[in-house]
């Protein structure tokens, strides 16, 4: 099987809900509102994409797929917090994969947490 790729937001929406780690969280992207962050790039690892996931039950994640260099795999994670100081969108950009949903919110907290 070769791997398809990941060119619209519905591809990664659609790996993300392959890997999530519980049935909680798969539902609420299927039935929640999801938020795509877009493209990051942490100054060790591998770059990797975040979306914000909010059910209809009030719960919020955040979910990042992210290269398993090891087993040379995506994977799924739920992580606590955003860190907006690696976001490696355009924020002039139209909205993409990198640039995320909304780059220009998305730039203006990246903004916020380099001047701190």
């Amino acid at each position: 099987m070769h791997p398809r790729p990941l060119n619209r937001r519905a591809d990664l929406i659609r790996l993300l809900r392959d890997r999530v780690p519980s049935r909680a969280c798969g539902r609420a992207i299927d039935e929640g509102r999801v938020f795509v962050l877009g493209g990051f790039k942490p100054l060790q690892g591998f770059p990797y994409y975040a979306v914000k996931v909010d059910s209809h039950f009030g719960k919020r994640w955040y979910l990042t797929l992210e290269c398993d260099d090891e087993h040379h795999r995506l994977i799924g994670r739920t992580i606590d917090s955003i860190d907006w100081s690696v976001w490696d969108g355009n924020p002039k950009g139209e909205p993409s994969l990198r640039n995320g949903d909304n780059p220009k919110l998305c730039a203006a907290w990246r903004d916020e947490a380099t001047a701190r």
